[in-house]
């Protein structure tokens, strides 16, 4: 259409008057996973994952979802459960997203006390160079972090509580070129991350990236995370 919404996705919204809108324009998808296929694509690192596409009624993984199933990593009990996926790099000359929808459990107790209790990292190996950006959530103080060494977490970036067994989507915004975090959306809500930049882990000839998701448990094996899908993108603003 000239004028109104746009006829199809990714381009650049107008107004009625013609003029530009940002707020109507989406970054290109370089990477995505709604697990809308049979087949588990992602890679069991740790404790077990496996793909829910036809849960009871009622029960805590019957929920909407973005397509017809979700993944559930499930902890070893006392440690952790994790999952891995791999693609090939975004490029660093634009700002790159990596966003989660998500869900916990219904009780926030079955999840570790710890920094990184809920975390998801994406690494990117640009051929010389290696880089690990990531956020994590701990559900028993409700406090956010981020890495800047892919390893260790930097508190104080946000405190603000998800619900549980409700469905949750969180993006960070990352400047690859310039080393720097830009921006963390918890669920609409938007955090300035510009004043921390990040570090190369390493030097590797590989080019590649991955996505790694953890959950961390208590006791029981209850701590699970629900994965409902996952976007890598570029071009952010």
């Amino acid at each position: 259409m000239a004028r109104g919404w746009p006829d199809y996705g990714n381009v650049s919204g107008v107004s009625q008057e013609g003029e530009f809108l940002r707020s109507l324009t989406s970054a290109p998808v370089w990477f995505s996973d709604i697990f809308d296929t049979p087949m588990l694509k992602w890679g069991q690192v740790w404790g077990t994952i496996v793909l829910i596409n036809d849960p009871a009624a009622g029960a805590i993984d019957s929920r909407a979802t973005l397509s017809d199933a979700i993944m559930r990593i499930t902890p070893i009990a006392t440690t952790y459960g994790q999952a891995r996926r791999y693609f090939g790099p975004p490029p660093k000359t634009s700002f790159t997203g990596i966003e989660v929808y998500f869900s916990l459990t219904d009780l926030r107790t079955r999840y570790a006390d710890r920094a990184d209790s809920i975390n998801i990292r994406l690494g990117l190996d640009d051929g010389f160079n290696a880089y690990t950006i990531g956020w994590s959530y701990n559900p028993r103080d409700d406090l956010w972090y981020i890495t800047l060494n892919g390893t260790t977490w930097v508190t104080n970036v946000y405190k603000g509580r998800l619900a549980t067994a409700r469905r949750h989507r969180v993006k960070l915004i990352v400047d690859f070129q310039n080393l720097q975090y830009r921006t963390l959306i918890v669920d609409g809500y938007s955090i300035d991350l510009t004043a921390y930049n990040f570090v190369r882990t390493g030097a590797t000839p590989l080019i590649g990236s991955s996505v790694l998701l953890t959950t961390w448990d208590v006791v029981a094996s209850l701590g699970v995370l629900y994965i409902d899908g996952v976007f890598i993108t570029h071009g952010e603003s």
